[in-house]
């Protein structure tokens, strides 16, 4: 009879050298309460017997040893009495070189079917690095996409908010900055997305794109839990490559599906609702999460996070949290993914913070002119359109109304085009300059 390896290394990985039995003494929803064990939180337990085995985590601590637990599987059969075994475990999940090429779910394991993945392990749970370890970031980032390097451009070790309602062109913006940033490793969380998409994602990678990417997925039918572990195991593979002195860029959709998660975790542990729905772990887990990216003296780890805004509004409070934690933030509107003009990435609501930092001169002047009047175009478009304004009576106006066409094709590009940033700036100079000597 053949012998199911990867099976047997997962249940060796699961028998702690010393165990605690408890009992279910009750189930609710998703909502586990067992007594008999003296465990903490965070810490990792299984219910059931070797056949019918579940992982699940410590997320509320009562007296008398008495515990709430979540799954991170399905609990079909669980039931009052069933035991619970503890060995005082902390998650770990793989990292090095040997995820590259891989699917994982939220726990580390192989979604892929291409066998288990060896190699060292690492404690989930950590904690940002000291202020005092990060560094300034002082170097551009090429990602190729024309509106991004010219206008918006992003710095090695930044983090940027990509902000958009459902159907505006997100994921076609991940993709073309996945494929289209130079550096060595990019790790990738997927969290409550489709399966489809999901699988759509993964095989619309291009070989040498796969071959650096590491994808963490976990779909939306997925137990809150592990939605909720699938950006920490990214951040923690991130971090390991980071700290052996190798940047990364780390992709995670969505953050406010992240942001949901939590809530269901905090509502199953007995949180209150407050701000808009959201219990108050969720806005203590945001900077948490998000402060762990960053440059340190050994490399970098460049975030790109998306937020979901509920029917396009900006002010969503998953967003207003994100906004005031990132380095930056991009607007995807719907006006332009309706006009087909991709990225559609509203230039004069979006920002890097980093941007004057890490530019010369000209690229600032050239990109200042450019935003100017894009910003000036769109707070007369409605006089423009009802016929009420005279050409001549405003400069900046008939400057900007003169290239309107030829800045709104620069910024228009393909999904498979990718353009050097010293050449995107050179020809939106261009473009600017002869615009000038009009």
């Amino acid at each position: 009879m053949a012998i199911d390896l990867g099976a047997l290394e997962a249940s060796i990985a699961r028998a702690p050298m010393f165990r605690y039995q408890g009992n279910i003494e009750e189930v609710k929803g998703l909502s586990i309460l067992a007594a008999g064990l003296p465990v903490g939180i965070g810490e990792m337990v299984v219910i059931g017997a070797a056949a019918r085995a579940v992982d699940a985590e410590v997320v509320g601590v009562l007296s008398n040893h008495r515990v709430y637990l979540l799954p991170y599987e399905e609990i079909d059969g669980i039931r009052s009495g069933t035991p619970v075994w503890s060995g005082r475990r902390q998650a770990t999940v793989p990292v090095g070189d040997l995820v590259l090429g891989r699917i994982l779910d939220g726990l580390g394991r192989p979604l892929d079917g291409a066998g288990p993945v060896r190699g060292h392990r690492r404690a989930l749970r950590r904690a940002a690095a000291s202020p005092l370890q990060k560094r300034p970031i002082t170097e551009k980032l090429a990602t190729g996409v024309r509106a991004v390097d010219g206008l918006l451009t992003l710095g090695r070790g930044q983090r940027v908010g990509i902000f958009a309602g459902a159907g505006v062109g997100k994921t076609t913006l991940l993709n073309m900055l996945l494929r289209g940033t130079d550096t060595p490793i990019a790790v990738v969380a997927l969290v409550g997305e489709r399966g489809r998409e999901v699988a759509e994602f993964c095989q619309g990678l291009d070989a040498s794109t796969r071959a650096r990417t590491v994808v963490i997925a976990a779909t939306s039918e997925a137990p809150a839990l592990m939605r909720l572990k699938v950006s920490e195991v990214a951040m923690t593979i991130a971090e390991d490559f980071r700290d052996r002195g190798i940047d990364v860029l780390l992709v995670l959709d969505s953050l406010t599906r992240v942001a949901m998660a939590q809530r269901e975790v905090g509502l199953q542990s007995g949180e209150i609702a407050s701000m808009r729905g959201y219990t108050p772990s969720v806005f203590q887990l945001l900077p948490r999460l998000l402060e762990r990216a960053g440059r340190t003296e050994r490399a970098a780890i460049t975030g790109l996070y998306t937020v979901l805004l509920d029917s396009d509004d900006p002010n969503d409070a998953v967003g207003d949290a994100a906004r005031s934690i990132l380095d930056g933030h991009y607007y995807l509107a719907r006006e332009l993914a309706e006009g087909h003009h991709f990225p559609a990435i509203d230039i004069p609501r979006s920002l890097s913070r980093v941007m004057p930092d890490i530019i010369d001169s000209d690229h600032a002047r050239v990109a200042r002119l450019a935003r100017q009047s894009l910003a000036r175009l769109e707070r007369s478009k409605d006089l423009v359109s009802l016929g009420a304004y005279q050409p001549g009576t405003d400069e900046s106006l008939d400057f900007a109304l003169d290239k309107e066409e030829a800045l709104r094709q620069w910024l228009d590009q393909p999904e498979s085009e990718w353009t050097a940033p010293e050449e995107g700036v050179e020809a939106l100079g261009r473009l600017l300059g002869e615009a000038n000597s009009a």
